[in-house]
C-alpha cells in the first residue's frame, strides 16, 4: 500500500510540475485571476525566471487582436544543465513625466520607430537558467532604449539629445524541498531614467525606480490535490528634478512613492486524468502617496491614492476533450475599495470611497497538432462577444473569434 500511494504521488507530481509543457501567455490569461503565480506553465519565467530550466527546446509566438504576431521567443538548452531564452517584441513603457522632444514628422523609413513623447522601445528579454540536482536558478534581464540627437551646424541653440530608458533585471531560484514540495523565488529591481539635453534642461528623472520580492509553493497535500500558496510585494517610485524655475509658484522635486502586494492560496485539484481545476483566493492592495518642493513658497498638500481587493475569488478548468484538442474557461470576482484623499488646505483633505466589485470571465480552446501546440481565447466582449453573436456573415455584428493566440513548438527530439 505504502508503494502505491508513493507511485500516486509521483504521478501527482509530474501532472503539476510537468504539466504545460506546451504552454504560453493565452493559457495562462484564459485560466483565472493573477494565474500565473499557481498554474504552472512556461510563461511562469516572467515572474519566476529559475522555471526557465523546466521549458526547453521552445519556439513561443504571441498575437493580440489588432496587433499581430507582437512577440516571439526561443528557449535554447546549451547543454544538459544551462538554458538560454531570447524573446523579441514590439512592447514600449511609458515613462512619466518624461521631458523630451522627439520628431513624429512622418519622414523615416519602415525599419525606424516611429517615437512617441514618452516611450521607450523594447531591445530585449533575455534569460539564462542553470539546472542543478534540487536547485534551479535563472536570471531575467529586460530592456528598453530609445534616443533621439538633433544637431543644426548653422544654428546650435536649436541641438537637442533625448533619451529614455527602463530596465529590469530578476533573479529567481526553485528548490525541490522534497518529492512533495517545490519552492520557487524571486527578487527584482527596476530603473528607468530620462533626459532631455539642450541649451537648457528643464526637467530630469529623479528617485525612477522599484524593487520587490515574490515567492509560492507546489505542496502535493494528497493525491489528488495541490496546495499553492503565494505572495508578492513592491516598493518604489518615480519623480523628477526642475533645473530652473518657470512660472510662479514652480514645482523644484516631485516623486510618487508606491508599494503593491498580494497575498493568495490555490487549490489545484486533478479530478481525472488530463485535467486540472484550479480555485484560488486572496487579496491585493496598492498605495500611491505623492511629495514636492518648491523653489518659491510652500507646496500644496498632494493626494494621496490607495485601493484594496478584499478577497479575490477565482475559478479555473483545462479539460482535454480529445487527443488533438482541449478547452479551458475561468471566471472570477474580485471585491474592492477604493479610497482617494484630495487637499482642499495645507491641513485638510476630503475623501472618496467607492467599493463594489469587478467580475470577469474567459473560454478558450487549445490544438495539438504533432509538435504545435495552438492555443486560443475567445474574444468574449460585450460588444463583440464572438460566442454569442457568430461571425459578421450571419450577424451582422462586427465580431472576431479570438482575442489572443499563442503558437508553440516543440522541437525536443
Amino acid at each position: 500500500m505504502k508503494v502505491v500511494r508513493r507511485f500516486v504521488f509521483v504521478v501527482c507530481m509530474v501532472l503539476v510540475f510537468v504539466n504545460g509543457l506546451h504552454a504560453s501567455e493565452t493559457r495562462i490569461r484564459t485560466m483565472g485571476y493573477l494565474a500565473n503565480f499557481y498554474i504552472r506553465d512556461s510563461y511562469n519565467i516572467w515572474q519566476f525566471p529559475s522555471m526557465l530550466t523546466s521549458y526547453k527546446n521552445l519556439i513561443i509566438i504571441d498575437s493580440y487582436l489588432g496587433d499581430g504576431l507582437w512577440s516571439g521567443g526561443i528557449h535554447l538548452p546549451l547543454s544538459q544543465t544551462f538554458i538560454i531564452g531570447v524573446y523579441l517584441n514590439n512592447m514600449t513603457r511609458t515613462l512619466r513625466f518624461a521631458d523630451t522632444k522627439f520628431l513624429r514628422r512622418g519622414m523615416y523609413p519602415d525599419q525606424i520607430p516611429d517615437l512617441s513623447d514618452s516611450t521607450a522601445s523594447h531591445q530585449f528579454s533575455v534569460f539564462a537558467g542553470v539546472q542543478l540536482s534540487n536547485l534551479d536558478i535563472g536570471l531575467h534581464v529586460n530592456s528598453y532604449f530609445s534616443n533621439e540627437k538633433y544637431t543644426n551646424p548653422n544654428n546650435m541653440d536649436t541641438n537637442y539629445e533625448d533619451n529614455l530608458s527602463d530596465r529590469e533585471y530578476r533573479l529567481g531560484i526553485g528548490y525541490k524541498v522534497n518529492g512533495r514540495t517545490r519552492l520557487d523565488m524571486a527578487l527584482f529591481y527596476m530603473q528607468g531614467k530620462f533626459s532631455h539635453q539642450d541649451t537648457t534642461q528643464v526637467l530630469q528623472s529623479d528617485g525612477y525606480y522599484s524593487y520587490g520580492a515574490a515567492a509560492r509553493m507546489f505542496y502535493a497535500y494528497s493525491p489528488n490535490l495541490i496546495i499553492v500558496p503565494f505572495l508578492s510585494y513592491l516598493q518604489g517610485s518615480k519623480g523628477y528634478l526642475s533645473e530652473e524655475p518657470v512660472g510662479i509658484d514652480s514645482i523644484k522635486t516631485y516623486r510618487d512613492t508606491y508599494n503593491e502586494y498580494t497575498v493568495g492560496v490555490s487549490a489545484d485539484i486533478l479530478p481525472f486524468q488530463n485535467s486540472l481545476i484550479s480555485l484560488a483566493c486572496g487579496f491585493t492592495g496598492r498605495q500611491v502617496s505623492s511629495e514636492q518642493t518648491q523653489y518659491v513658497g510652500t507646496p500644496n498638500v498632494a493626494p494621496e491614492f490607495s485601493y484594496i481587493i478584499f478577497p479575490f475569488f477565482s475559478v479555473g478548468l483545462e479539460a482535454k476533450l480529445a487527443k488533438w484538442l482541449g478547452a479551458r474557461f475561468s471566471f472570477y470576482e474580485l471585491l474592492s475599495a477604493v479610497r482617494k484623499r484630495n487637499p482642499q488646505t495645507d491641513k485638510i483633505l476630503d475623501e472618496v470611497l467607492i467599493t463594489g466589485n469587478k467580475y470577469a470571465a474567459n473560454f478558450g480552446l487549445y490544438f495539438r497538432l504533432g509538435k504545435f501546440t495552438i492555443d486560443t481565447l475567445f474574444d468574449t466582449d460585450g460588444a463583440y462577444d464572438f460566442l454569442h453573436n457568430g461571425p459578421y456573415i450571419l450577424s451582422g455584428i462586427p465580431s472576431s473569434l479570438f482575442t489572443q493566440i499563442s503558437v508553440i513548438y516543440n522541437f525536443n527530439k
